[in-house]
């Protein structure tokens, strides 16, 4: 940077110099405060600090943490550089000499990054260039400017690493404040990476190849545009996700939304005014269906079928129709559908018998999907959950002798299954619940048992050389009945025959030689 003057040295009285509002650096650590007085206590200021001549006075350019530490050390001069600079040179220069900082927060990188980018004198590549950085570093610095307030509180007091703040700035506002509401794992603090990740895979990305809708169409949202060139999407930002592979992520979970229900409608009314044969499916079990969009069937008197109670999804082929999703999962895409084959479904016109048994077969369907859905966010838990996956963070419990038994269990193959049943005098036919019930009460002789046998029955035919075999070995040798030294005294008598002979036919050929 060019400025209009060289600069000079010399000192100047602490009070001569004002601290001006334009330096980046607002927090100053107290700690790293009090080493530094110490040291200019011990042994002064060894780096000048940069002013510049200013309303009749003199302002600090650069240099507040040691101008702080000064006073603290009660020095009543420092020595400085004075320098002629422009409000625009002052800035540049703060912005720089903070960037070059080793203890400067990323925050802090990402608001001075913005500044200087504010200036329209730089570009990212002119950024990437004087940090001697990647543009995909700028980058996801300057991404971190999205972090709402909760998420740069959590990243400032060290709640979250930069690995967290740079997956959680990918995300939209709306985004962030779910995962925020999200974010506490059960002991308080904030979910592993990994975890977090998970979560939004699950609840807030969207892959677009699943989209129901066209991701190149411009006029489905307007205001939205095509999903090919949206920077929210990871494939067209790639420095901003360079660690994910798939480029058809959305991370804007209500602009996905709002294209679904654009979709749907659009879809609606084609079906309506082209009188196509397709019919209107949902799932009494997921969200509501759209107002403006209940309101449009309603208005052609079109019946909206149930799934369960007016349709089914396996049936036969040639009997197949055409639905389309209002709601769930499969929202906004086709589906075939089988309907009923008395009165197409209409559940008011079968026998009170009958309609007795679907309703009692509908609710006890609904009562197995409730538990799946318990099942379900159970599984979700567990995935998140840091005492599962980190070694030692879960203390031993009744419980993980129980799953080892049944991991036993289920390893068995059927033979060895069916051979300690009898030897247990266990039933065949049992409930899960009951088999569980027996496994926990297994004697340590009964699980040594069941062990032995599927090991045995799996490993037979390893080689001696081969792990298994080995230990094969090792459970023979705890076993008198098995004479492993009459074997082995037997193998040796016929290997010493067998070298014997080979020997000899080796001094014959010899010969010939």
């Amino acid at each position: 940077m060019e400025t209009q003057t060289k600069a000079r040295l010399q000192t100047l009285p602490l009070q001569e110099i004002a601290i001006g509002t334009s330096n980046p650096r607002k927090v100053f650590d107290s700690e790293a405060l009090k080493e530094l007085t110490q040291s200019i206590h011990e042994k002064g200021i060894l780096q000048p600090l940069l002013v510049r001549p200013h309303d009749g006075g003199f302002q600090l350019v650069c240099g507040e943490r040691r101008l702080r530490a000064a006073t603290l050390a009660k020095l009543s001069e420092v020595p400085v550089q004075v320098q002629e600079l422009t409000d625009e040179e002052v800035l540049e220069v703060q912005l720089i000499e903070n960037l070059e900082r080793e203890d400067v927060h990323p925050l802090q990188e990402a608001e001075t990054l913005q500044r200087m980018l504010d200036t329209e004198k730089y570009t990212v590549s002119d950024l990437a260039s004087k940090l001697a950085k990647s543009e995909t570093f700028v980058i996801q610095r300057l991404s971190l400017n999205g972090l709402i307030k909760a998420w740069k509180d959590a990243f400032l007091k060290d709640h979250i690493n930069l690995g967290k703040a740079l997956i959680v700035a990918r995300l939209t506002k709306a985004g962030q404040k779910e995962l925020a509401e999200n974010a506490m794992d059960h002991v308080g603090g904030i979910k592993s990476k990994a975890a977090l990740e998970r979560f939004i895979d699950r609840q807030i990305s969207r892959k677009l190849e699943q989209a129901p809708f066209d991701v190149c169409n411009e006029a489905l949202v307007k205001k939205a545009g095509p999903c090919t060139t949206c920077n929210k999407r990871s494939g067209a930002n790639e420095r901003l996700f360079p660690d994910i592979e798939a480029d058809d992520q959305c991370f804007d979970k209500a602009c996905y939304e709002l294209k679904v229900q654009a979709h749907l409608m659009k879809r609606a009314k084609e079906i309506v005014n082209g009188a196509e044969p397709v019919h209107f499916i949902y799932s009494p079990y997921a969200e509501e269906l759209p107002n403006g969009l209940v309101k449009l069937l309603e208005k052609h008197n079109i019946k909206l079928l149930e799934q369960y109670e007016d349709f089914e999804l396996h049936g036969n082929d040639d009997q197949a129709k055409e639905g389309l999703w209002l709601n769930g999962s499969g929202k906004g895409h086709p589906e075939k559908i089988y309907l009923p084959k008395r009165s197409k479904g209409k559940m008011q016109e079968l026998p009170p018998k009958e309609r007795i048994a679907r309703i009692e077969q509908r609710a006890e369907r609904a009562l197995e999907l409730d538990a799946e859905k318990v099942q379900k966010r159970i599984i979700e838990s567990l995935a998140e959950t840091e005492e599962l996956h980190e070694l030692g963070k879960l203390p031993i419990q009744p419980v993980d002798t129980l799953l080892q038994r049944l991991w036993l269990w289920n390893t068995a193959p059927w033979e060895v299954q069916e051979t300690l049943g009898k030897t247990f005098k266990w039933s065949s036919g049992v409930s899960n619940k009951t088999m569980l019930q027996r496994l926990e009460r297994m004697t340590e002789a009964q699980v040594a048992h069941l062990v032995r046998l599927t090991v045995f029955a799996k490993w037979r035919h390893s080689l001696p050389t081969f792990i298994e075999g080995m230990a094969l070995r090792s459970l023979a040798e705890g076993i008198p009945s098995v004479p492993i030294a009459d074997i082995e005294k037997e193998q040796r008598q016929v290997a010493r025959k067998r070298i014997k002979r080979t020997k000899e036919r080796i001094e014959k050929l010899k010969e010939q030689c």
